[in-house]
């Protein structure tokens, strides 16, 4: 669900099982060790040129021999010949950035680091140092630097006070881990880093974030589905709380998605004992 996307489309899945408990966790711990795999450290050209005008960026200058971090708004595109432009008008950066405006062009693009979210300092590692430890010895490849992106892998919509009374205690222990190192999974979510965002099912705030996944984690957040601007969504439903109204919704889906077949080639054809799983593509009317 986090790296199949569909242009121009969304990914619905529907999962039912025997208890809910950890699920929406678990599924965001996939989200966030799929994003550390295939670091996106910046956004790209093409990306960059698509942002609506007025958009936040943040982006590292050079400047008197440093990387300056600044705040700026995108300007228009502009298109002379075969090249592209854009302006980024900058807001914050102290006196010597008042009122300016610099051009961005393709030449030179990536050593700016133009990123959507302001950039961690270097110092944030010390504070990640469990979560460091934990990706190092179970993701191949992986680097520090990789905790620092700033944009949210997956939005978990439900309960939030019934969510931390669940997850607070849980921790993780690796197999062949010496005695006591254990990583608590709310840390490794990076919750309070923004990698993860933990939603309530009535607040607006669903409508603002679209990372490339949302969890609707239970009945509630199921209602709330319309608001979620998100590409995909993965719904989470226990046995007990799939009534009339959930099977009403995922049949409202089932009446409008479309068939790609491939798309799902690579879906295990079994799921374990008391789950069952549905999936719904969607393309936008043109």
């Amino acid at each position: 669900m986090k790296k199949t996307q569909i242009e121009k489309g969304r990914i619905f899945c529907s999962v039912l099982l025997p208890s809910r408990i950890c699920g929406a966790s678990f599924c965001a711990m996939g989200a966030l060790t799929s994003a550390l795999k295939n670091p996106r450290e910046k956004i790209s050209w093409g990306a960059f040129l698509e942002c609506p005008e007025g958009t936040p960026v943040f982006l590292l200058y050079p400047h008197r021999g440093r990387k300056k971090r600044l705040e700026g708004v995108l300007g228009k595109v502009v298109t002379l010949g075969d090249e592209k432009y854009r302006t980024i008008k900058i807001i914050s950066g102290g006196r010597s950035f008042k009122h300016a405006t610099i051009t961005i062009k393709g030449y030179g693009f990536e050593g700016y680091k133009i990123s959507l979210n302001p950039h961690f300092r270097r110092g944030l590692i010390e504070a990640l140092s469990k979560p460091s430890d934990f990706f190092k010895k179970t993701i191949s490849g992986f680097k520090e630097k990789y905790l620092l992106i700033t944009e949210p892998e997956s939005m978990i919509v439900t309960n939030r006070a019934k969510w931390h009374r669940e997850n607070d205690d849980i921790s993780l222990v690796l197999p062949d881990s010496r005695e006591g190192s254990q990583y608590n999974l709310c840390e490794l979510l990076m919750i309070s880093h923004r990698r993860t965002l933990l939603m309530s099912p009535k607040t607006r705030d669903i409508e603002a974030c679209s990372p490339s996944l949302a969890i609707l984690d239970g009945i509630d957040p199921l209602r709330s589905w319309e608001m979620t601007n998100t590409q995909n969504i993965l719904i989470l439903l226990d046995r007990m709380e799939y009534d009339q109204e959930a099977e009403d919704i995922l049949y409202t889906f089932a009446n409008h998605r479309i068939e790609i077949p491939e798309l799902f080639r690579n879906m295990p054809a079994v799921f374990p004992s008391g789950v069952e799983a549905s999936f719904y593509a969607f393309k936008e009317v043109t």
